[in-house]
C-alpha cells in the first residue's frame, strides 16, 4: 500500500479523513505531533500554519509516496502557494473537506462560500 500525508490548516479534516479511510469511529481528537507509525502520515495544522515548523512537513514528506493538501472548503483563502504542487517530486492530491451542513433553525442544507463561488 502507498504511504500518503495530510496537510492542512487547524481543523481542516486531516484526522477525520484519517479515521475515516481506517474504518474507526469518528472522534475529534487534536494532533500534538506527526504520527508517522502507519501507512497515513497524519500532521498538526500548526506545521503548515508556522514557517519555523514547516521543514518538518519537508522531512516527514520523504517518507510519504503521496501528500494530500486538505482544504476546509469554508475557508477564505488558500493556506498553499501558487505552484506548489512543481515544487515537490512526490505525487500531489487535493482534498476538499467540509461539505454542505445543515444551518439556521430549519437545518437548511447550505454549501460553503467556496462551492457557491
Amino acid at each position: 500500500m502507498r504511504k500518503i500525508m495530510f496537510v492542512g490548516r487547524s481543523e481542516a479534516g486531516k484526522t477525520t479523513l484519517k479515521q475515516a479511510m481506517k474504518g474507526e469511529t469518528i472522534s475529534y481528537h487534536k494532533t500534538q505531533y506527526i504520527n508517522h507509525f502507519d501507512e497515513i502520515i497524519d500532521t498538526p495544522g500548526e506545521y503548515a500554519e508556522t514557517k519555523n515548523l514547516a521543514g518538518a512537513l519537508a522531512v516527514y514528506g520523504c517518507e510519504a509516496d503521496v501528500i494530500g493538501l486538505l482544504m476546509n472548503a469554508t475557508e477564505p483563502f488558500s493556506l498553499y502557494p501558487p505552484n506548489i504542487c512543481q515544487s515537490s517530486n512526490r505525487e500531489i492530491v487535493g482534498v476538499v473537506t467540509q461539505p454542505d451542513q445543515p444551518k439556521g433553525r430549519g437545518y437548511v442544507m447550505t454549501p460553503p462560500p467556496v462551492k457557491v463561488y
